[in-house]
């Protein structure tokens, strides 16, 4: 990942981060990686755990940050979720995945934040 990009994934994170903590979301881990799978945040919200995939964008030029979570990228998040849960031992949590996305295209100054809930149900 070039410097730009892990700036701009950075930026975006914290400002998804920002966000969840905004809205009561309790912060309890970011960057956790296993092999084959990484979750930006991992936050607590009412009696769920949840397992956010942030998208940050300066273009649409390759896509929407929607459009680059493909079945595969699911996948992969609802693995390393469940490797989360065991490893903390939260077996019997409920949980959902949700994707944030950050959109600074049109020369935003301040971007627009998306927040889809469960995008695996």
């Amino acid at each position: 990942m070039t410097g730009f990009k892990k700036m701009l994934g950075d930026r975006g994170q914290s400002i998804a981060k920002k966000y969840l903590q905004k809205r009561g979301y309790k912060i309890k881990a970011e960057n956790y990686c296993i092999k084959g799978g990484e979750l930006d945040i991992v936050a607590s919200f009412l009696d769920r755990i949840i397992f956010v995939e942030v998208k940050t964008r300066t273009t649409s030029q390759f896509g929407s940050g929607e459009e680059a979570v493909n079945y595969k990228k699911i996948e992969s998040l609802i693995r390393t979720a469940r490797t989360f849960l065991h490893q903390n031992n939260l077996q019997n949590v409920n949980f959902q995945i949700d994707l944030i996305t950050v959109d600074f295209s049109d020369n935003r100054k301040k971007p627009e934040i998306r927040h889809l809930k469960n995008i695996t149900s």
